[in-house]
């Protein structure tokens, strides 16, 4: 890696929750939905 990469992630969530209705990464986490928490989480390290 060069002085000049940067870190990348991949944030893993799919899959049709048919016992929840709708899809797992839309599912509510607290005041926002678990992929948008996710993402904002990895954005910060």
């Amino acid at each position: 890696m060069s002085a000049h990469s940067l870190p990348a992630s991949v944030v893993l969530c799919g899959g049709q929750s048919s016992r929840m209705g709708r899809p797992k990464a839309w599912l509510p986490f607290g005041n926002e939905q678990f992929l948008r928490r996710c993402v904002r989480l990895v954005s910060l390290v």
